[in-house]
């Protein structure tokens, strides 16, 4: 399959925290045999200090996308690869840029902003996952293409929705020639209620969860007989069961969460918690009502998603 002509997107902003996210978009774009895009969005305003003519913004972004191009060309001196600037917020512009370039994934850094320009201009990278209309992959600063540790985990919340998620757990895992753990949490809302039932019917719990699991990989598991799969049912917060879960992985992919509106997708509290500390990138993909019947080659290859 070719996708020559929906290309990887990846937002710089010339801090360290996206240093990760250039490296990471430079291998994905080479693995997916596609072209790169370097985008930077120039803020339209600015939260904090006194105001900047827009002409010298202008210039910085410029010169931030100099300096990614040469650190582009020292990686992959091969890779094709373009450079836009937006004038935007840093969420409506790295969206507008996905869109108007059909990207089939989008990169960005893990949240690094702090204190109270976090809270004036909110969290950027979760509205950029929350969204783009394609995959976003959010990168530590510290990802490094290092030695792979052969394991993708993908976080699955209930049998409901869940196509398209392990659609794209089992591609990556097998286009990385990885294992994939598919990891499930429960936890009861009154805490003295969850104290008893973790207590008295935490095997009945497993096993559901496990027959559950079968159940919605079975088309997958025939798809790819080659990826070993693993189930992980864990009792406690699903933010920290994926957190711990992954730990050791090279990729941990969740699902947007539904509205009850368009345009459905959202990312929630757990979301936000793995966005914001997970030390592996995380894939995020758009919700996607499961249809009644299917060709999983067709929805993979409408997707963009890296096939063997």
């Amino acid at each position: 399959m070719t996708t020559i002509n929906r290309p990887v997107v990846v937002g710089v902003d010339g801090e360290p925290g996206s240093a990760g996210a250039l490296r990471y978009a430079v291998v994905e774009a080479r693995r997916r045999g596609t072209s790169l895009e370097l985008v930077h969005v120039v803020p339209t305003y600015l939260s904090l200090g006194p105001a900047v003519p827009l002409t010298d913004l202008h210039e910085v972004g410029e010169e931030i996308l100099r300096t990614a191009s040469e650190t582009v060309r020292e990686l992959d001196p091969d890779l094709y690869f373009t450079t836009l600037i937006a004038h935007d917020d840093r969420r409506a512009g790295m969206v507008r840029a996905a869109e108007v370039e059909n990207a089939q994934l989008v990169v960005v850094g893990r949240e690094s902003r702090q204190g109270l320009d976090r809270v004036l201009s909110g969290t950027a990278t979760a509205g950029i996952a929350a969204h783009t209309p394609c995959d976003v992959a959010v990168v530590p600063s510290f990802w490094v293409n290092g030695e792979p540790r052969r394991r993708v985990v993908v976080g699955i919340k209930s049998r409901h929705g869940s196509y398209l998620l392990l659609s794209r757990a089992f591609a990556e895992a097998a286009a990385r020639e990885a294992s994939l753990t598919v990891v499930t949490a429960w936890e009861l809302a009154d805490p003295y209620f969850d104290r008893v039932e973790a207590r008295t019917h935490a095997q009945e719990w497993q096993a559901e969860g496990e027959t559950v699991i079968e159940e919605i990989t079975a088309e997958w598991r025939e798809k790819y007989p080659d990826v070993e799969l693993q189930t992980h049912i864990v009792h406690g917060p699903p933010g920290r069961v994926l957190l711990d879960a992954s730990g050791e992985s090279d990729l941990l992919v969740i699902s947007r969460r539904r509205f009850a509106l368009p345009p459905y997708g959202h990312i929630g509290g757990v979301g936000h918690d793995v966005l914001r500390l997970s030390e592996v990138p995380v894939l995020v993909v758009p919700y996607a009502a499961d249809p009644p019947t299917v060709d999983a080659e067709l929805v993979l290859e409408e997707a963009g998603a890296p096939l063997k």
